[in-house]
Formats: C-alpha cells, structure tokens, sequence
C-alpha cells in the first residue's frame, strides 16, 4: 500500500521493518549505533523516520519530553551529536518542482 501524500511505500520485506521499529526505539531514546541508518541508505533513513514519526504521532496527549515537543524538534533532540544524519534526513532531494 502506498500512503497517501508520501513517497514511502508499504514496508515489504523485513529489512524495512527493522527499519521503522529502529525509528521508533530512536524515538523512545535509543542510543544504540544499530538503530540509526546508515548514511548511505536513503530507503533505510526514510523507513527509520517514519518509524520515528509513527512513534511521534502515537503520543498520548498532554505527554512530556519529546511527545510535547514538534516533531522537527523531537527529531533534532534524538540526532543530537548525527548532524549528518539529520542533514540528510531534512534533505528532500525527491521533492518535485514548484510549478507556478
């Protein structure tokens, strides 16, 4: 299934699911090298934020810590001390071209 409004298709294999339940350990905290994609993987890094969004999304409401906080900056805060990989990840090389 595709998602609407999203160019991040449908986990189909395990690898992809690995990916989101990385994104979603980063979200509550991980630390762990094993939960962030690596740099050259733009499939992984996509799957792992959207992992990350989903846990995001999934805050109860009136949360603290980072379910309080946007998600642009909760993102920031998990890739403390990753600013390539946050660079990468607010790249949108894929995005098409205003037209006017």
């Amino acid at each position: 299934m595709q998602y609407p409004g999203a160019d991040i298709p449908a986990p189909t294999t395990p690898e992809a699911n690995d990916w989101l339940t990385a994104g979603i350990a980063v979200f509550h905290g991980s630390t762990a090298a094993a939960d962030f994609p690596p740099l050259d993987d733009p499939q992984a890094q996509r799957y792992g934020l959207g992992g990350f969004g989903a846990a995001w999304a999934e805050c109860p409401r009136d949360a603290d810590g980072w379910c309080a906080q946007p998600l642009d900056v909760a993102l920031m805060l998990a890739l403390v001390g990753r600013g390539e990989l946050l660079a990468r990840l607010c790249a949108d090389e894929r995005r098409p071209a205003l037209v006017h």
